[in-house]
């Protein structure tokens, strides 16, 4: 986190009932989903606040920090209390010297939503996911180069033989 960036904290308190007979199927499909199966369905639900956020940051700044903006919903009060921690234990070490590269231009609308740029990049699961993806790109590749390889030679099999 720092100037023109966030971090999101969140909480998934799926509760699944025990059933009567056999095993949790929902709860044994969560707890061996891979992160980065997770990380695709929040982004699909975070893309519209990568919009509204670093405009709402800009406004709070220019009505004086958040000490000024007041957050009136029970819904706020993580928030809440993390501003207070804060507030209370100091920015970052870096934080001084970042830049808020929000502050001086406003992002396009793609820019925002670049998950590439917002998240994979970021992240180690997603990032590790997308180098297999593309080995494993690469290996179909190479396997439908050597089927159209060996196509050709079957045909002139199949030519001798009858």
């Amino acid at each position: 986190s720092g100037p023109g960036r966030c971090r999101l904290f969140a909480r998934f308190p799926f509760r699944f009932p025990a059933p009567k007979r056999g095993f949790n199927l929902p709860r044994l499909i969560i707890k061996f989903l891979p992160d980065w199966l997770n990380h695709m369905g929040q982004m699909r639900v975070l893309d519209d606040d990568n919009i509204f956020l670093p405009r709402q940051e800009r406004r709070i700044q220019d009505a004086g920090g958040w000490r000024q903006y007041k957050m009136p919903t029970s819904a706020d009060t993580f928030v809440r209390a993390y501003r207070q921690w804060f507030e209370r234990v100091g920015a970052p070490p870096y934080a001084a010297a970042s830049v808020d590269e929000h502050r001086a231009r406003v992002p396009s609308k793609q820019e925002l939503l670049d998950r590439g740029a917002q998240h994979t990049s970021h992240c180690k699961s997603c990032t590790v996911a997308v180098r297999n993806a593309k080995r494993f790109q690469r290996l179909c590749h190479a396997m439908m180069l050597a089927l159209l390889a060996m196509v050709p030679t079957l045909f002139l099999q199949r030519a001798f033989r009858g």
